[in-house]
């Protein structure tokens, strides 16, 4: 088994604007960890995210993130397990500001970049670069665009959450129509 999901995050203050695009509301329903279509959870650090069971929601293809980012910044991650395909992206200002993506079909060294990530982009890809090296067991690369998404937003998919944090994700669902 393995992990085939998608989110995006958005600083906490912007998450109404972001959940009503969507067309998602949060119920009162929640859970430790996401078992669910969608489901929401506003993090420590000031971003909430929206985690999709997904790889490929409609909500992180290009137009839909443009629309989006033209209010507030968005950071999305796609993580596909099974194929060893991960990438993170910024948008800001209806622009996408970088975009980085892992696919092992390419190789395990494989890296697009596209864009101006952030500053600590350089040393995570090393310390990665240097981890693959020689080595084709394990693909360390793939974790190239998880961990910038995480060190920007502090979200990791398969993070061990606080044990005292039970039940912090919300449900989310379709909104009803007014």
């Amino acid at each position: 088994m393995g992990f085939s999901i998608s989110w995006l995050a958005t600083p906490s203050d912007k998450k109404e604007i972001v959940l009503s695009a969507l067309g998602l509301a949060e119920t009162n329903q929640r859970q430790s960890f996401t078992e669910t279509a969608r489901a929401g959870i506003a993090l420590p650090t000031g971003w909430y995210v929206v985690w999709f069971d997904t790889p490929s929601p409609s909500a992180l293809k290009p137009e839909f993130l443009r629309m989006l980012s033209a209010s507030t910044k968005i950071v999305a991650c796609q993580i596909e397990e099974h194929a060893m395909v991960s990438t993170a992206a910024c948008w800001e200002n209806g622009k996408e500001q970088w975009f980085i993506a892992h696919d092992a079909e390419d190789g395990v060294m494989s890296l697009d970049v596209m864009g101006n990530p952030p500053v600590f982009f350089d040393e995570v890809r090393a310390e990665m670069l240097q981890l693959q090296d020689g080595r084709t067991d394990v693909d360390y690369v793939f974790d190239v665009p998880i961990m910038l998404a995480e060190r920007l937003v502090g979200f990791r998919h398969d993070a061990a959450f606080d044990e005292n944090e039970e039940e912090m994700f919300f449900v989310l669902s379709q909104r009803s129509a007014a």
